[in-house]
């Protein structure tokens, strides 16, 4: 039976992760693109007083594994920064506020009002990120608080604006693992599930595979030290809970869980229309 996994945690497994009508389970829908977010990477450099684009030393794989933040020269003038700043988060939010809606067009979802407290910290962190995959999170996170008793919480886009793109794109797998679990254990007889394998998703090692595969590294004591920072950082946010003396493995929190959904598009069901989470 369900020995040694705490209650909550076992709940929020089960209400989340579902398997489709049929028996069909649910597909991971986390394969976006890698392409290389152009923007405000590109750094300013004036010439003859005129602000002129010039490439930025590092390319898109680069970016995307370290994660760097976009650079700006210092040559520019303030007012000139300011400008191209506001001129670039503008268009940063339109384009979350536009998947947003998409994410909601043609579903059974009623889209309810979203507070001031929600709108303002999602688009105004939102805005900073150039990263595509990131956008459709802070997306998706706009859209699950549209939805009345989607998965949505005050802490979420704080959480959010905290993570590299290397940990959410970790949390998301450590996700999939443990709803390819859940699926695995409904076909298990009821006498013979251990709710253990469901919660307890790998040892700090097995993990540290999973991270390399995840973010497109290589394994390396550079990559541990990375993954170790991962790590921490989860665990801070409280996304993850373990390794520890008692608890070896590594395991998502209901927050963790809770979280997680809510920066992934609203769900559809069988007929391709939305259903509430």
């Amino acid at each position: 039976m369900f020995c040694g996994i705490s209650i909550p945690v076992l709940v929020a497994l089960t209400n989340r992760f579902k398997t489709k009508a049929g028996g069909h389970a649910q597909q991971p829908r986390d394969n976006l693109s890698n392409t290389q977010q152009v923007g405000i990477s590109k750094s300013l450099a004036l010439r003859n007083g005129n602000a002129q684009p010039s490439e930025t030393s590092s390319g898109s794989l680069d970016h995307l594994q370290t994660g760097r933040d976009p650079v700006i020269s210092m040559d520019f003038s303030y007012t000139d920064v300011n400008a191209k700043l506001t001129e670039k988060r503008e268009m940063i939010m339109r384009q979350i506020w536009g998947r947003a809606q998409k994410m909601l067009t043609g579903t059974v979802i009623q889209a309810g009002l979203l507070r001031m407290k929600t709108v303002v910290p999602v688009l105004q962190y939102a805005s900073l990120e150039e990263d595509g995959y990131l956008q459709e999170r802070w997306a998706a996170l706009l859209a699950n608080a549209a939805i009345e008793r989607g998965p949505s919480h005050a802490a979420f886009a704080e959480v959010l604006r905290q993570l590299t793109v290397q940990e959410v794109r970790f949390s998301d797998a450590l996700y999939n693992l443990a709803e390819q679990r859940t699926i695995e254990l409904t076909n298990v007889p009821l006498q013979q599930r251990a709710a253990e394998s469901v919660r307890n998703l790998g040892t700090r090692s097995d993990l540290h595979k999973l991270y390399c595969a995840t973010v497109h590294i290589e394994s390396t004591p550079n990559s541990m030290y990375e993954f170790s920072i991962a790590l921490d950082n989860l665990r801070r946010c409280q996304i993850i809970q373990g390794p520890g003396m008692e608890h070896p493995q590594i395991s998502l929190t209901v927050f963790g869980i809770e979280f997680i959904s809510a920066c992934r598009p609203p769900e559809m069901d069988a007929s391709g229309k939305g259903k509430e989470s």
